[in-house]
């Protein structure tokens, strides 16, 4: 059994800041760059999914000007609230053998900095996102967007049996449409329409792990 979970507002709650939140927060000039860009990508006569991924490239180019000339503070990562119930997922996921699996259109090293900021064992933990290297260069060869967030590490995995855990209808991106998850569920916090067309709708993770160990 393989759980693929979303980061920001699934494993975060609605209201905690996201990976792009706090550099958007950080850097104001970045935020302002992006909304240009947002502006000058909306006039071109193109689909929503070139668009989109034209967007997600844009965002991750214009990063690293900033972050070479800035150091994050650690206590930044306080921002991040993770929700009630996440550790007991990963015990859960730990006592039954199975993998975990985060998968974000964020910052994977922002990730993996929350994670150990809230002392949760990430040992066992596979983040699919965008990291950046010690130059602070992204890999644009396979970039993880809101279309598409799953790689070949996954596709590799096609044959298993997978659960999803999502906050938002895209975040059935985490696998392939021809992939089909034994189990959706996830959080409605922003009473989306058409999200349990998605995802079967729980109000906490504790909620969410009775569900699962019922398949």
């Amino acid at each position: 059994m393989v759980i693929i979970s979303d980061f920001d507002g699934t494993i975060t709650y609605k209201d905690s800041i996201s990976t792009i939140g706090l550099f958007n927060m950080v850097f104001p000039q970045y935020k302002e760059e992006l909304k240009r860009i947002r502006f000058e990508l909306s006039k071109l006569n193109l689909s929503s999914e070139i668009i989109t991924l034209k967007y997600a490239k844009e965002e991750l180019k214009l990063l690293p000007k900033y972050l070479k000339n800035y150091d994050i503070d650690d206590s930044l990562y306080e921002l991040f609230k993770i929700r009630d119930g996440f550790k007991d997922l990963i015990s859960f996921t730990k006592e039954k053998r199975y993998e975990f699996i985060i998968s974000s259109s964020g910052i994977g090293n922002v990730i993996s900095s929350v994670l150990k900021k809230n002392e949760i064992d990430d040992s066992f933990i596979k983040i699919i996102a965008n990291f950046y290297n010690f130059n602070y260069e992204f890999n644009f060869s396979d970039i993880i967007y809101s279309r598409k967030k799953y790689n070949e590490y996954i596709l590799k995995k096609k044959n298993e049996k997978f659960i999803l855990i999502g906050n938002h209808p895209s975040d059935r991106n985490m696998l392939p449409l021809y992939i089909n998850p034994l189990l959706s569920v996830g959080f409605n916090d922003k009473k989306m329409e058409y999200f349990d067309y998605t995802f079967d709708d729980r109000a906490s993770f504790d909620d969410a792990i009775r569900l699962i160990k019922k398949v």
